[in-house]
């Protein structure tokens, strides 16, 4: 069952507040959606960047080899960077065969590594890198991370392994730069990896606090994916 905890990290006298929902990953699924993510009957967070217009997936969105919104604006290529090309970037992989969460850097899922393609999801977005402090930012360029140079709210994806890997879907309602967002996350938790998600007005949550209240985060886009926490 998933679970919900807020904190507040301080970020060089910045107060950065983290909104985190976490399942072990075996929990976790993806699916597309067409309305805010707090209007939804699952609890959490939004997950891929995507078309404005038309509402193609621009990163990989996967389940068991089946791609849940292909961006045929781009003839079906995946991880689409700013000049609507597939590059290289972030993703977070469940293997279920093996019980194990993997961050990989692919341009397309047929190009992921796992053991069964009928039992894993994948997620992809923007390496955070951070096991990585020294070439960190230069990952994210290449990535092409959209609002780099400007304070915004912004959503990420983290995971642990052990016993029972589990994921963090993180949203912070503190305008803040990728940097920050980032130093809040490795100041206030030990995650193996993350990856920046959808930022702005996408970065959206659903879940349940200790007293079974109903948190929820909205923003003015409605996203086209999300990422639910059982």
């Amino acid at each position: 069952m998933s679970t919900y905890s807020k904190y507040t990290a301080n970020v060089s006298g910045k107060l950065i507040d983290l909104h985190v929902i976490s399942a072990p990953a075996q929990n976790i699924t993806l699916q597309t959606i067409n309305s805010k993510v707090p209007d939804q009957n699952s609890n959490g967070i939004n997950g891929s960047f995507y078309m404005f217009e038309n509402g193609d997936l621009l990163s990989i969105s996967v389940v068991n080899d089946y791609v849940l919104k292909p961006s045929m604006s781009y003839g079906g290529r995946y991880n689409i960077g700013n000049a609507s090309v597939s590059i290289p970037k972030g993703t977070i992989v469940y293997d279920g065969a093996e019980s194990v969460v993997s961050h990989q850097i692919v341009d397309d899922y047929k190009k992921l590594a796992v053991i069964k393609r009928y039992n894993y999801w994948a997620q992809g977005g923007v390496s955070m890198s951070l096991r990585d402090d020294a070439n960190w930012k230069q990952t994210m360029a290449a990535q092409d991370l959209p609002a780099q140079d400007y304070a915004t709210t912004r959503s990420g994806l983290a995971f642990t392994n052990g016993s029972m890997p589990y994921i963090y879907g993180i949203v912070t309602t503190t305008a803040c730069l990728p940097g920050e967002f980032r130093t809040a996350i490795k100041t206030t938790f030990s995650f193996d990896d993350a990856i920046f998600l959808d930022s702005g007005p996408s970065s959206q949550m659903r879940a349940v606090d200790s007293n079974r209240q109903t948190v929820k985060i909205t923003g003015g886009n409605t996203p086209q994916e999300m990422i639910v926490f059982y």
